[in-house]
């Protein structure tokens, strides 16, 4: 396996070997002369936008010897259950590495650094949903989560458990080989801001506290467990923007996702569907903007699962819903029933509707706020 750090020297890149022909749900690529832009979704996690992940993914793309071997890798996985692939080093490279003489045979014990890589472009330009301008604000912390178990300067160890299931939103990176890549000539990249978020940096009265114990286990895995088997419908909790009091129910969401008794959250959101005719309250209050709505998926250690249905207000008088069940069920189309049915009733929950889901043993509790 020493031989693919090479060719995929961090997680993400690992991961996809894996996968047949997925580049085109994490990015888009446009080429222009000496330039490369490359817009990725928000499946493709922040921490891999960090320049050297960014060279070594361009170094793959622009290659055409290096992304053949690459993407024919996951179909000889599939085809053989094993991993192999030749290489014509259409473009040379120089490997330094440790080996070990036996018999007149070598073995590679660690591979130290690749240099000589050349990338054919002179200028990258990446966008990002999350990378953003960050504006300093006077106004106070909404929420903030402190940890009981800290010491007085805030200084803690962690322990790495290979047990553990899933991981921390940005990953301790923790170099296994030290392997280092050397290039040809060094582009200049660019980091495309669009919209801006607010950063908030003082508490005061009004700032709501949550206490949590913090065992400092963290997860061998780069990114782990449940967050690897998500639909692509749900993201994660970081990946999700929102306006005003969604965004404020995504960061309560985010300090749930701390405490022991949770297991994980999945959430998604989009705009409310078009119901029967012209109906006002799909847009908000100046008649253009989709009116938003947020599912939260939220599954317990004990296996119960609660699913909440927050959906955007702006003055109006709407509780947010809680459903769940001790049965399996449909969820994504009682999703689709239960916001179409709040477009058609102008928004509001109907008693019909509830009393037609709780017909297929679901527990329905509102909440106002």
């Amino acid at each position: 396996m020493k031989y693919y750090a090479v060719l995929a020297p961090n997680g993400f890149l690992l991961y996809r070997l894996f996968e047949s022909n997925s580049f085109p749900q994490y990015f888009t690529e446009t080429y222009e002369l000496n330039k490369i832009y490359l817009s990725f979704s928000s499946l493709y996690e922040l921490k891999y936008t960090k320049t050297a992940f960014i060279y070594q993914l361009v170094w793959l793309l622009t290659n055409c010897d290096l992304r053949q071997v690459y993407e024919s890798l996951a179909f000889t996985w599939l085809q053989e259950q094993t991993l192999k692939f030749e290489w014509n080093f259409t473009q040379p490279i120089t490997v330094n590495a440790r080996v070990k003489e036996n018999n007149n045979t070598w073995t590679v014990l660690q591979i130290v650094n690749v240099k000589n890589k050349h990338i054919p472009y002179e200028n990258i330009s990446i966008l990002h949903p999350e990378i953003q301008n960050t504006e300093k604000s006077k106004e106070a912390k909404k929420y903030t989560y402190h940890s009981l178990n800290k010491n007085g300067d805030g200084e803690q160890g962690f322990t790495l458990d290979e047990q553990v299931d899933g991981s921390t939103e940005d990953f301790d990176f923790v170099q296994m080989n030290q392997l280092s890549h050397e290039y040809t000539s060094v582009p200049r990249g660019k980091r495309i801001k669009r919209g801006s978020a607010k950063q908030r940096l003082e508490e005061d009265e009004n700032t709501k506290r949550y206490n949590g114990d913090d065992n400092f286990i963290h997860s061998t895995a780069d990114s782990g467990g449940q967050q690897l088997v998500m639909d692509l419908e749900h993201q994660m909790l970081h990946e999700i923007k929102a306006q005003g009091e969604l965004q404020d129910f995504i960061n309560v969401l985010k300090v749930l996702e701390q405490y022991p008794e949770l297991k994980a959250i999945r959430a998604f959101t989009d705009v409310l569907p078009e119901g029967l005719g012209e109906r006002k309250f799909t847009k908000l209050s100046d008649g253009v903007t989709k009116r938003r709505y947020v599912v939260a998926e939220v599954y317990m250690m004990n296996r119960s699962l609660f699913n909440i249905i927050k959906v955007e207000r702006e003055g109006c008088s709407l509780s947010t819903l809680i459903l769940s069940s001790p049965s399996q069920q449909d969820w994504l189309t009682i999703y689709s029933q239960v916001l179409l049915n709040l477009v058609n009733a102008s928004g509001s929950w109907t008693t019909n509707l509830l009393e037609s889901i709780k017909t297929k043993g679901i527990s329905i509790v509102k909440i106002k706020t």
